[in-house]
C-alpha cells in the first residue's frame, strides 16, 4: 500500500500519514489537511496553504438538523442514538461513560465476561472527517478488537441517519499509533498534540463497512 509522510515546518513539524483508506493529521495551531491518495499529492500540497480548511470538519459544535431537535448538539445526540441501537442488539449491559474523558470512549458494553468500548463520532457534514484525541487512539491501541468506533452521518437533506461500525479502528484504518506516540512522548521536547483529524476515504468506507440505518432510533434519543 502506497503511503506518504509530509513535514510542514510552519505547522510545527506535524506528521501526516496517508493511505488509500484514510488520512490522519494533527489539529494544531496551524490546522491543515493532507489528502488520502498520493497520486493527488500536488493537489494536497496546495491545500496545505489553506488555513481555513478545517472549517469543513464536522464537530460537536454542529447543530442537530431541525427535523430531529434544533437545540441538541450533534455529538451528544449521536451518543444517544448509539445507546438506543446497542440496547436493541441485546449484547449486554450498556452504560454511558462519556462524562469521563480519561476512559477514551463514550459507551461501554459488558457481555460474555468482557468489556467492549464504543467511541461515537457524529457529523452532519458531507464528508468522513472527525476529531479524535491522542487518548482515544491510545485506548484503541490497547484494547484492539474490544474497541469499537461508530461513525454516524446525519443527512439533513435526505433526512436519514447512517452508522458505520468499525471494530479495532487502529488496525482497520491503518493508523500508525507507535509513530504518533513516539513523537508525543519525546524525552527531549514536549509536543502538545492532543487532537487529530481522521478523514476516511469514501470508497473504502462504503465498500468495507456495512451501513446501519439509525432512523428508527431518533425518537429514543433523549437529548435535552
Amino acid at each position: 500500500m502506497s503511503k506518504v509522510i509530509i513535514f510542514d515546518l510552519e505547522a510545527g513539524l506535524p506528521i501526516y500519514k496517508v493511505t488509500k483508506k484514510t488520512s490522519l493529521f494533527e489539529r494544531g495551531q496551524s490546522e491543515v489537511v493532507l489528502g488520502s491518495i498520493d497520486n493527488e499529492l500536488d493537489k494536497r500540497q496546495e491545500e496545505l496553504k489553506q488555513a481555513n480548511i478545517h472549517h469543513d470538519i464536522g464537530s460537536e459544535e454542529d447543530s442537530i438538523p431541525g427535523w430531529v431537535k434544533v437545540t441538541a448538539k450533534t455529538g451528544r445526540f449521536g451518543e444517544e442514538l448509539a445507546i438506543a441501537y446497542l440496547k436493541e442488539q441485546s449484547l449486554g449491559e450498556v452504560k454511558y461513560v462519556g462524562m469521563n474523558a480519561k476512559l477514551g470512549y463514550d459507551i461501554q458494553v459488558s457481555y460474555e465476561g468482557q468489556l467492549h468500548a464504543y467511541e461515537i463520532k457524529t457529523t452532519t457534514k458531507d464528508n468522513n472527517k472527525f476529531y479524535i484525541s491522542y487518548n482515544e487512539l491510545r485506548v484503541a491501541e490497547k484494547m484492539q478488537n474490544l474497541y469499537h468506533l461508530l461513525f454516524i452521518k446525519i443527512n439533513n437533506i435526505a433526512r436519514t441517519i447512517t452508522g458505520y461500525h468499525i471494530v479495532n479502528p487502529i488496525n482497520m484504518l491503518d493508523i500508525d499509533f507507535h509513530t504518533i506516540s513516539k513523537l508525543i512522548n519525546n524525552q527531549k521536547i514536549e509536543l502538545a498534540s492532543n487532537q487529530f483529524v481522521i478523514n476516511i476515504n469514501d470508497n473504502f468506507l462504503l465498500s468495507t463497512f456495512d451501513d446501519i440505518s439509525l432512523d428508527a432510533y431518533v425518537g429514543r434519543a433523549s437529548v435535552k
